[in-house]
């Protein structure tokens, strides 16, 4: 059973009349399991792509990375958001793997902002510390400084 719930200083509360009939589902007193996981948040999604861009529009290496989703695909895989493979003859290779809502929750999508900033900083913008970058995207996207 998956349900949405809200945090209330130590309690989780149902946020909606499914919340509530699959809490009611419950014995009271039953010990449950649950897994927690933060919804995603659309905002910094849009800030992972704006800077993706941003890195893209400023590349000089554009023959190497001619779009923004190979681009995308390169620091996933980079970032170690990949599966590996080995073809017959040896040949390692490597797909990227997935940011899709559905696939990530918001606590490992801040975990993959924080490296691909970390990794951009590194081999794109040496010099550049990634909470400045961090910034410069979100004055870009219009979101200002965040605390």
């Amino acid at each position: 059973m998956k349900t949405i719930l809200c945090k209330h200083g130590s309690s989780l509360v149902a946020e909606d009349a499914d919340s509530l009939d699959a809490l009611a589902r419950i014995k009271d007193g039953s010990l449950v399991l649950v897994e927690v996981r933060r919804k995603r948040n659309l905002k910094h999604n849009r800030l992972y792509f704006a800077l993706i861009k941003k890195v893209h529009a400023n590349m000089k290496e554009s023959l190497r990375f001619p779009t923004e989703e190979i681009l995308h695909c390169a620091i996933k895989i980079a970032v170690g958001l990949r599966t590996e493979f080995v073809l017959p003859n040896g040949t390692v290779g490597f797909l990227p793997g997935t940011i899709k809502f559905g696939e990530m929750d918001q606590f490992a999508f801040d975990k993959f902002y924080n490296r691909v900033c970390d990794f951009i900083c590194r081999e794109f913008l040496p010099g550049t510390d990634d909470e400045e970058l961090k910034q410069e995207v979100l004055q870009m996207v219009g979101h200002g400084r965040t605390s």
